[in-house]
């Protein structure tokens, strides 16, 4: 997926419009960020890559002769997401399953499950608006993409099953408070390591494995099993990875909160309590891989931050939310929100009426 901007910098002073007054930003604070931030639309976790590069050989891999010998693993691993996790789940019955999850929710769940077509489920909405006497399947993401959120299930109603996705459970973005025990979890080490070529993504099913592989499809089971090896892996040095991502992960969050608190209000973002972390063994706070970033009312955010900043985000109506918040990735290789989001300056005394 290529990602781009919209309009080319402008050769002059350029004036942007919006609901309740006038921005005005030059074109080398416009073209200081463009490069930047073309990619915070998505999840891609680049910033990792310093860190491999200086690892060097400490990384590699081997795989011997003997092993990848055969199509079968003993546990009930899936890549194809999350089509795999929903049949398994799926009793038999005449009309979809609703599939479930609560707002703001990940933007991929209604566009994967809609573009199925499938006759086995549908996609219906946000779980809190969900009173259906119903068989259902709630997708429950904690921490939540895109507001970092730790969530549980909300229906709770009988007939119903949860899929628990911890793409982001890992002590770099959260504190690791408790251990993963649902009978459903879907996990990627992609957001962990930064491989995300590796495409080590799956789920775990508790239960009968060989009633699970008979339901999973075809397409799912029968991968490439090397893509279970190609995570490095720096044996003794591996919980100073989770020290350096922590570390990155707190210094762009702290930079950034500082410049939303000079926007005067023109911006915010949530607040997250700190956790006790049992793999550091120390409080910790939560660094979300995104930042939720709440506009003054009257803006669409996805709008001001693609024509002020060439920041490519999702706007909140991805999310089953209002346009006022936007999702931008805080896992780019290169992040410095400072030169855009500061010129809110200039704007937030018109916003707050002085």
């Amino acid at each position: 997926m290529v990602f781009g901007v919209e309009t080319a910098v402008p050769t002059k002073e350029s004036e942007v419009s919006t609901a309740q007054g006038h921005l005005l930003l030059s074109p080398r604070t416009l073209s200081s960020t463009l490069l930047e931030f073309s990619f915070s639309n998505s999840g891609d976790p680049t910033l990792y890559e310093p860190y491999w590069k200086k690892m060097g050989d400490r990384s590699k891999m081997v795989i011997s002769g003997d092993e990848l010998m055969s199509y079968f693993s003993n546990s009930v691993i899936c890549v194809d997401l999350p089509c795999c996790s929903l049949r398994p789940l799926i009793p038999d019955r005449p009309k979809p399953i609703s599939v479930v999850a609560a707002a703001p929710f990940y933007s991929s769940y209604p566009m994967e499950t809609e573009f199925l077509q499938s006759r086995l489920y549908k996609w219906s909405g946000d779980a809190n608006r969900f009173d259906e006497d119903e068989a259902y399947i709630e997708v429950v993401t904690s921490p939540n993409n895109p507001d970092g959120s730790i969530r549980g299930t909300v229906v709770n109603l009988e007939g119903g099953k949860s899929i628990h996705d911890l793409a982001y459970y890992w002590p770099q973005y959260t504190p690791i408070t408790h251990k993963a025990d649902h009978d459903v979890m879907l996990f990627t080490f992609s957001k962990a390591t930064g491989h995300a070529g590796s495409r080590m993504d799956g789920d775990i099913h508790r239960g009968e494995q060989h009633r699970c592989i008979q339901r999973i499809p075809a397409s799912c089971r029968h991968y490439s099993r090397s893509r279970r090896r190609r995570l490095p892996e720096p044996r003794a040095r591996r919980s100073n990875f989770f020290e350096h991502g922590r570390g990155l992960m707190s210094d762009r969050w702290e930079r950034l909160r500082e410049v939303v608190m000079k926007s005067n209000g023109a911006f915010s973002l949530p607040e997250y309590p700190q956790g006790y972390c049992k793999f550091t063994g120390e409080y910790t706070n939560s660094n979300p891989a995104f930042a939720w970033l709440r506009c003054k009312e009257g803006l669409k955010c996805e709008d001001v931050l693609r024509e002020e900043c060439g920041i490519m985000t999702r706007g909140g109506t991805s999310f089953g939310v209002v346009a006022t918040y936007a999702r931008v990735s805080m896992l780019v290789l290169t992040l410095s929100l400072t030169p855009c989001l500061e010129g809110y300056r200039l704007l937030s005394g018109t916003l707050n009426g002085n």
